[in-house]
C-alpha cells in the first residue's frame, strides 16, 4: 500500500504503532511530530520494545539531536544515534513487530504529514522486511550492512550507480524530488534524455547561480522542468516504464554516496507505481515552468 502525502496526515503511522505488540524499530532523520511522539511513548508504555535510530546531525538544526535524546530519556525510549561513517543518516522507515515495513520520504514533522508532498510504502513482503530489518539492525550495531539488503533496496551509501542505471532506461523518465545538485555523472545523463526526462522541483524564492545554471544546462538540452510551490515537494521519485523508485535519496552526491539513505524499486504496471504516477501528472500540472536566461548555454561555468 502507497500513502501519498499531505492528506492521510500522521494516522496510518500511528495506526501501526498501535498495532506493534512485539517491537517498534524506527529509523528517522527528524522526530518532532507531538503526534507521533505519544503514540511511541504509549507503545513503550504498554510494553512493546521501541528503538529508535536518529541522524548524528541535522543540517542547519544543531539543537535538533539534543532535544530528541531529551524526549528519549524522558520516556525511555532506547535511542542510538548512527555510525560515524554516515555524513547524514537521512533514512525514513520503520519496522512493525518485524514483519511490517514502511519506507518513503518524510519526516516524523508535522510538514511531513501536513504540507509537503511525500509518499509511504507499506509493505510485508519478506524480502523487504528481511532487508529493512537487516539494516536497521546493522546500523544500530553500528556494523556493516554487508550486499544482501541491496537485492530488495537502493542503500546509501553508494547508490548513485543504481541513479544512473535508472536513467539509462529506454522510454520517458519522470521525477519529483528536493534537492538537486547530481553529480556530474549524472547530470550528463539527464542531459541525453533530452525531451524524455520532465523533472518537478520546489518552486524556491531563489536558486543560487551554480544551481541556475544547472537546471537552465538540463533545460537547454531539451530536459522538461517545472517549479512545484505546493504541496512542497519533498518526494524522491523517479519513474519509468520499467521500474518506479521511491525512497530518501536526493539528488545529490552527499545523499547518494555519502549518507545512510534507504528506497525501493517498484515493478512496472503495480497500482502502487500507478498512484505514484497520477500522483506526479497532478504536480505537473500544477507546477509553472522553469524560465531561463537565453545567455546560458551548454558549457557555461
Amino acid at each position: 500500500m502507497i500513502y501519498i502525502y499531505p492528506g492521510p496526515g500522521p494516522r496510518p503511522a500511528i495506526t501501526l504503532f498501535q498495532k506493534a505488540s512485539r517491537s517498534i524499530r524506527l529509523n528517522t532523520y527528524e522526530i518532532t511530530d507531538r503526534r507521533v511522539e505519544r503514540a511511541l511513548a504509549d507503545a513503550r508504555a504498554k510494553g512493546v520494545r521501541v528503538e529508535i535510530l536518529l541522524s548524528r546531525r541535522v543540517y542547519r538544526s544543531p539543537d535538533m539531536v539534543r532535544h530528541e535524546l531529551a524526549w528519549c530519556r524522558r520516556t525511555q525510549i532506547a535511542c542510538r544515534l548512527s555510525p560515524t561513517r554516515f555524513r547524514f543518516d537521512h533514512a525514513k522507515y520503520f519496522l512493525v513487530d518485524g514483519t511490517i515495513a514502511w519506507i518513503g520520504s518524510l519526516n516524523m514533522t508535522f510538514d511531513g504529514f501536513s504540507r509537503n508532498r511525500e509518499a509511504a510504502l507499506v509493505t510485508s513482503a519478506p524480502s523487504l522486511v528481511r532487508a529493512t530489518r537487516a539494516v536497521f539492525r546493522a546500523d544500530w550495531h553500528d556494523q556493516p550492512a554487508g550486499h544482501a539488503p541491496r537485492r530488495a533496496l537502493v542503500l546509501s551509501p553508494h547508490s548513485g550507480f543504481a541513479f544512473r542505471s535508472l536513467l539509462t532506461l529506454p522510454g520517458p523518465i519522470a521525477i519529483e524530488t528536493e534537492e538537486f545538485y547530481p553529480p556530474r555523472r549524472l547530470q550528463h545523463a539527464m542531459e541525453r534524455l533530452g525531451r524524455q526526462l520532465r523533472l518537478i522541483l520546489p518552486a524556491r524564492a531563489v536558486y543560487g547561480r551554480g544551481e541556475r545554471n544547472r537546471l537552465c544546462l538540463l533545460a537547454t538540452a531539451g530536459v522538461r522542468i517545472r517549479l512545484l510551490r505546493s504541496p512542497y515537494p519533498h518526494i524522491k521519485l523517479i519513474l519509468t516504464p520499467r521500474a518506479t523508485f521511491l525512497g530518501s535519496q536526493n539528488f545529490s552526491r552527499t545523499s547518494l554516496e555519502s549518507n545512510r539513505e534507504a528506497g525501493v524499486l517498484l515493478g512496472p504496471g503495480t497500482s502502487s507505481s500507478h498512484l505514484l504516477y497520477r500522483t506526479f501528472e497532478r504536480d505537473w500540472h500544477a507546477a509553472r515552468r522553469l524560465s531561463c536566461s537565453p545567455s546560458v548555454t551548454p558549457g557555461a561555468p
